[in-house]
């Protein structure tokens, strides 16, 4: 089991990619700025290997200091 970040993980690549890994067995941890909301996401967002980051890759002192939010 691999730990793969996946950012734009709301959007139309980023949802399936994020569900063909979870199936694999892999940690997911989804960055996305879900500017359609979260409810894309639909019934892989409640699993344990799956972690949810809303943000926006654009804000790098953000990505740097993620306590700081």
């Amino acid at each position: 089991m691999k730990k793969i970040f996946v950012t734009g993980a709301g959007g139309y690549i980023g949802v399936p990619l994020c569900e063909s890994l979870l199936k694999a067995g892999h940690r997911v941890i989804a960055f996305d700025r879900f500017f359609f909301g979260r409810e894309v996401l639909g019934a892989i967002e409640p699993q344990d290997n799956f972690i949810v980051i809303t943000g926006d890759i654009r804000d790098v002192e953000a990505l740097l200091n993620p306590r700081d939010r």
